[in-house]
């Protein structure tokens, strides 16, 4: 399959019309190349420093070797703190081309509407239709592109109608409600002459000065005119209606996602459609609104968005106890924010970090993931098994298909507090893109730090109940305490597709070393032993004393020998490796025995502790070694000694088969049985070990040290390169470097 082309669009609040349509507008042109499109915006936009930057981290989530372009929309967003961010982290990290949909050309390509013929349309409005003369101008910040634009239409449909234009008409403001005030306050002071009309560069300002005028006494249209720009809901509902104009942003969308196919491949694309903004007269400047078109689709949607309250979301999320729990519920809440006739072809999905519910204390400080995403991220479907898979690929590979769609990314979090993010996949309409699906995302943002706080609180509850299960001599669990963490590991297992194995070790030969050296020997055997067996987990395995002499891991991987395998392995050197440093030599040997339980068909902990006792029980019942191997026990474990302490000796079958007066056949075998190994591999492994340690801590010559370890020259280096991969002065150069 041929890779999906894909851009990556940036934009925020997404569920205003004006930015709904500017999506509508790249899509319509996107999906005319099969392009599909990763969407990455806000969940909430406000001042609180900690939930801002659990929102931008979003964007630490984006690998642009994944796109093929981007297009960024500055101002859709509520502040520069977020977009100056944005653009910072662009410049830092981007090197595909990003199309800004923003008349300032910066440090990228802009791509702009006709908004100066738009602002002289509307000033001609006022002054043919209602025959203003004195017109005052308000526009944004003066070192803003975008004031000076608007400015300049405003100076075009003057200098048409032959009517002055100072410097003192033109304002320039903040696009937002101080500026206004100010001026309201300076026409009603007399700082200014009163202007027949104001005309606004957006309907922000548009309506705050309406309304401050109202305060000072002042009517709107009766003594000033008004009007606004950009056609925001806001300015039809309000008293009075502000007349204003909107422009096409779904024509905007359309001519930015040709400039990116156009920086991509080179070529030119077709324009999918045409369509100039509309200029909606209002009561602000004396026109009449009543016949104005009123979307029944729109009042649905708000009846839609008030039914939201009543559906208990928080509630449910809240109540649940587990990660399972909560998915649960989460999937059985997403009709409140999906359309029932797209149902069937819209889809969310929550990806979590490893480490989302991870909480580390020190000097009572709580430290969690605030920045970045873990390595790997849980994926969470209705639709799939729940899979982890590598953050670099963003979504599971399986998702990718041929037809094109667009998938919206918001960040998961609570305030600074990462958890991960969560994606919606359409395949069509832009629609549900809307203010539900945002408060649904809230919604589970605060479920998962409710939950969170929840673990936390088990946790501490659960520390206290394992401080009261622990065995004193070896701090081990006791077997009691197999029931809880049994469960935990259970449903880990579940959650991630593991299969969990129990393995059951005893140790034979203590009551003979108690007899020859007495109980403080035998604890220090325990103790050591259950030391290795700590140090030999590399999987987060939990372990159990059992009884006098048995013990118990339990622990989860998929798939589970290759763990368990490496794990017995470690163990079984280690505990042979004390057994050649003992003081006094005697005969102790570690019974194995394993369970898979595959993660589809767990067994509660009655049956696991039941499993247990069966397994240690048939060790009980499995013998004792033979007397010959009792009996050489301690004049092999001599002879091993020696080959540790003198490799350069000539070591073979036949002499150390004479010093035991038994068959080479038979000291084989006994030797294999008794070590796990055979007699000349650990010859091997002892010169080997000399070797590396004379290559590191000396200057001799690799004669000399072949000579010391009992080789000649020729076959060291063929040893030596073969057990190392490395010839020995390659080994000594990588060690010293």
């Amino acid at each position: 399959m041929a890779l999906q082309k894909r851009i990556g669009i940036i934009v925020g609040r997404i569920y205003k019309n004006i930015n709904k349509e500017l999506l509508e507008g790249i899509l319509e042109q996107m999906y005319s190349k099969g392009f599909s499109a990763y969407i990455f915006t806000l969940n909430e936009e406000c001042t609180n420093q900690k939930i801002t930057l659990g929102e931008l981290n979003l964007f630490h989530a984006i690998r642009f070797s994944l796109l093929d372009g981007i297009l960024y929309a500055p101002y859709t967003f509520a502040s520069t703190q977020y977009y100056e961010y944005i653009e910072q982290f662009l410049l830092e990290h981007c090197p595909i081309p990003v199309i800004r949909i923003g008349i300032e050309k910066k440090n990228f390509i802009p791509v702009w509407y006709e908004d100066r013929a738009e602002i002289a349309e509307i000033t001609s409005h006022l002054i043919c239709e209602h025959q203003c003369r004195k017109i005052y101008f308000l526009t944004g910040p003066e070192h803003l592109e975008i004031s000076q634009n608007r400015q300049l239409g405003f100076r075009d449909a003057m200098e048409k109608a032959g009517l002055p234009c100072s410097e003192e008409d033109i304002i320039y403001g903040d696009f937002w409600f101080f500026a206004a005030q100010r001026l309201a306050e300076e026409i009603a002071g007399g700082i200014r002459p009163r202007p027949d009309a104001v005309v606004c560069a957006n309907d922000t300002m548009a309506i705050s000065l309406c309304d401050a005028l109202k305060e000072h006494g002042i009517s709107v249209p009766e003594d000033i005119c008004v009007t606004g720009y950009d056609g925001y809901t806001e300015s039809r509902i309000h008293v009075p209606a502000i007349t204003t104009y909107k422009t096409s942003w779904r024509q905007l969308g359309r001519v930015s996602m040709c400039r990116l196919y156009s920086e991509i491949t080179g070529d030119e694309m077709q324009l999918c459609g045409s369509e100039k903004g509309v200029l909606y007269p209002r009561e602000s400047c004396g026109c009449d609104s009543k016949r104005e078109y009123f979307d029944r689709h729109e009042f649905d949607y708000l009846q839609f968005a008030e039914r939201f309250m009543d559906y208990s979301l928080s509630a449910a999320l809240h109540d649940a106890e587990s990660l399972n729990g909560f998915i649960d519920r989460m999937f059985s809440m997403t009709y409140t924010f999906i359309n029932e006739e797209r149902y069937r072809d819209e889809h969310f999905y929550l990806c979590l970090c490893e480490d989302w519910d991870r909480t580390e204390t020190e000097d009572g400080e709580r430290f969690y993931r605030t920045e970045g995403y873990s390595e790997q991220l849980l994926f969470i479907s209705v639709e799939h098994d729940r899979v982890m898979f590598p953050a670099a690929e963003m979504l599971p590979a399986f998702l990718d298909t041929s037809e094109p769609k667009v998938t919206c990314f918001t960040a998961v979090h609570f305030q600074e507090r990462c958890f991960g993010y969560a994606c919606f996949e359409i395949t069509g309409s832009i629609e549900d893109f809307s203010m539900d699906y945002l408060r649904f995302c809230r919604e589970v943002n605060n479920g998962l730090e409710s939950l969170c706080a929840q673990n936390e609180l088990k946790r501490l509850a659960y520390r206290k109940y394992i401080s009261e299960s622990r065995d004193e001599l070896t701090g081990l669990y006791l077997l009691e305490g197999c029931s809880r963490i049994w469960k935990e590991t259970a449903e880990a297992a579940k959650l991630y597709g593991k299969d969990i194995y129990l393995t059951v070790l005893s140790i034979g030969g203590l009551r003979r070393l108690e007899d020859t050296s007495g109980p403080v020997e035998k604890e220090r055997l325990l103790v050591a032993f259950s030391d290795m067996l700590s140090k030999s987990c590399r999987n987060k395995e939990n372990i159990f004393r059992v009884g006098e002499t048995g013990f118990a891991v339990i622990g989860a991987e998929r798939p589970p020998w290759t763990q368990h395998k490496a794990f017995i392995e470690r163990a079984e050197e280690q505990f042979r490796q004390y057994n050649l440093t003992m003081d006094v030599p005697c005969y102790l040997y570690i019974k194995q025995d394993t369970a898979i339980v595959s993660g589809t068909d767990i067994c509660d902990s009655v049956k696991a502790t039941e499993m247990i006792e069966k397994m240690l029980s048939s060790h009980a019942s499995s013998g004792e070694p033979s007397l010959s191997e009792q009996l050489h026990y301690t004049e092999l474990v001599k002879i091993r000694k020696e080959i540790y302490l003198f490799p350069e000796r000539e070591w073979g079958i036949e002499a150390c088969s004479r010093r035991l007066n038994i068959s080479e056949s038979y000291f084989h075998k006994l030797y294999r049985r008794i070590f796990g190994v055979n007699c000349m591999s650990d010859v091997h492994r002892s010169r080997m070990n000399l070797a590396k340690k004379l290559l590191v801590t000396t200057n001799e010559t690799l004669q000399s040290i072949a000579a010391k370890c009992g080789y000649d020259y020729a076959h060291f280096m063929r040893a030596f390169k073969k057990d190392t991969g490395v010839t020995p002065t390659q080994y000594r150069r990588g060690k010293q470097s």
